[in-house]
């Protein structure tokens, strides 16, 4: 019967548990089983026995330890995928404003200072305040109010209804 056990294994990080294949002989099903490591002071364990003299534990505790790092670092790759993708997200929602920004009037006219800077800007913060600073030179220089700014806003975003 225990010749017929297969592939131990060490189970869990502490590798307290081996998991292993019982092989049928005649060609039938295999089954798996596993136990806990005993401890120095519990009741032998055959199978536990017959394992630490036929297979090599260093060995088995080093795929375990492989292993569990290829995880690791497949868990750390999916990580910094989703934090890319996360930054590429973010890039594009400011690339889009900023392409917003440049069909406003007040931006559309403004210094080529001011377009640079709203082409520099790193965040949505820093470009609402350009935009909203030149709003407001607009405003004062063209003599209009909010509501006409907002007419005229939605001619060029939705056009003339």
């Amino acid at each position: 019967m225990f010749e017929n056990i297969r592939s131990p294994r060490f189970m869990d990080a502490s590798k307290t548990i081996i998991g292993f294949e019982i092989t049928d002989p005649s060609g039938g099903h295999s089954q798996i089983g596993q136990f806990t490591v005993p401890k120095s002071d519990e009741a032998p364990n055959k199978y536990y026995d017959y394992i630490v003299s036929n297979f090599d534990l260093d060995a088995m505790a080093a795929e375990l330890d492989i292993n569990i790092a290829r995880q690791q670092g497949d868990v750390k790759i999916r990580q910094m995928k989703e934090e890319g993708n996360k930054e590429a997200a973010h890039l594009a929602k400011l690339f889009n404003l900023k392409t917003e920004a440049f069909k406003l009037p007040w931006i559309d006219k403004a210094p080529s200072a001011v377009k640079m800077a709203v082409r520099r800007s790193p965040n949505e913060c820093i470009l609402n305040a350009i935009v909203s600073s030149e709003l407001n030179k607009y405003m004062i220089s063209e003599s209009v109010d909010y509501a006409s700014i907002l007419d005229e806003v939605d001619d060029i975003l939705y056009g003339e209804q």
